[in-house]
Order: C-alpha cells, then sequence, then structure tokens
C-alpha cells in the first residue's frame, strides 16, 4: 500500500529539513543514515549503503563466517 503525506520544510540552523514519521521510516527500513538522490526535479531518500570501515573483517558471506 502505497501512503502520500504532505509536510512543511523547517528551518534547521542554517539549513533546512523535513521531519519523517516513525511508521514511514520503520516501512522504508530507514534507520540513522540515508543517502538522497535528485532525479527529474525529484529528492529520493533510501536506506544508505553499509560501507565497511577499515576495522572491519570482510568474509566470505554476510554472517562474519569464514
Amino acid at each position: 500500500m502505497t501512503v502520500a503525506i504532505q509536510t512543511r520544510i523547517v528551518r534547521i540552523g542554517n539549513s533546512q529539513g523535513i521531519r519523517i514519521p516513525k511508521p514511514l521510516l520503520e516501512q522504508a527500513g530507514i534507520g540513522d543514515s540515508v543517502e538522497l538522490e535528485v532525479h527529474d526535479g525529484q529528492i529520493s531518500i533510501r536506506p544508505a549503503r553499509r560501507v565497511r570501515g577499515l576495522g572491519q573483517r570482510v568474509c566470505c558471506d554476510g554472517d562474519g563466517r569464514r
């Protein structure tokens, strides 16, 4: 089901932002970090891809086992 809501742009210091209701963030699987992209005059927001830091071990599969 697609849900569209309308919200206001608010001033946050020298920037601007929006408040996104928690249920929408949960439905989209968004946590603390996002990626923003502008395409054809629309802003897309999606969960940030996880980037491996230098201290993380790269394994053969995604569950941490070799």
